[in-house]
């Protein structure tokens, strides 16, 4: 075997250690531990990015509710309606929903459509059979107006940025993954040529012993 091949190999994630203490077999036994260990990183970031892609699809559902309301919350009787669906639809993501930013500003959202909390003394979602059902009050929402601008600002432009930031960091880590893919494909073929070499070497005392 050859030190440089083994040092090669502690650069893609093995631990230090003094190639020379080592039989053959325990010498395939680090590599493939250190294998194993490259795998069970990849595995671990694949699991995140896929819960980040499914974040993302939420968070992408609640933006398209959200920009729907594009005249803010206003108090008309031909509004009631619009108000009660906007609200039961966020409800229902709201329990889709994972990232915090995107939870506060449908909480946010459906007070300021509703003039009710999201979320009863028991501290969950409180629900309706049909979107119908959500009760408006209609004094709070008369007293609390809310333009289009600040509905952006209270609702839309947070979850956005709640989106934008979910995509960078995907973007981050499937680099990483890919370094992680390229340091297993190295460190495949590293262990290879160690074998090889340690098969070499036992083949050589092998032969020594038989002159």
């Amino acid at each position: 075997m050859t030190i440089g091949n083994v040092s090669s190999m502690q650069s893609v994630g093995g631990a230090a250690f003094n190639p020379a203490t080592l039989t053959p077999e325990g010498l395939l036994a680090y590599c493939s531990a250190t294998l194993n260990n490259l795998d069970a990183q990849i595995t671990q970031r694949m699991n995140a990015q896929q819960n980040a892609t499914a974040q993302q699809k939420q968070i992408g559902e609640v933006v398209s509710q959200l920009q729907t309301f594009a005249m803010g919350v206003e108090n008309r009787p031909d509004h009631r309606d619009g108000n009660q669906s906007m609200a039961w639809n966020l409800a229902n993501l709201y329990k889709k929903t994972s990232d915090p930013t995107t939870l506060a500003a449908i909480e946010r959202a459906y007070k300021a459509t509703t003039g009710h909390e999201l979320k009863g003394p028991d501290g969950q979602v409180i629900s309706y059979a049909k979107y119908t059902d959500v009760p408006v009050d209609d004094a709070y929402i008369k007293n609390n107006p809310v333009s289009n601008e600040q509905w952006q600002q209270l609702a839309v432009t947070p979850v956005k940025q709640a989106q934008e930031n979910l995509a960078k960091g995907s973007d981050l880590a499937m680099i990483e993954i890919q370094s992680l893919v390229s340091k297993r494909q190295l460190g495949i073929q590293l262990t290879t040529q160690i074998m090889q070499s340690a098969n070499e070497g036992t083949k050589g005392v092998v032969g020594n012993i038989g002159r």
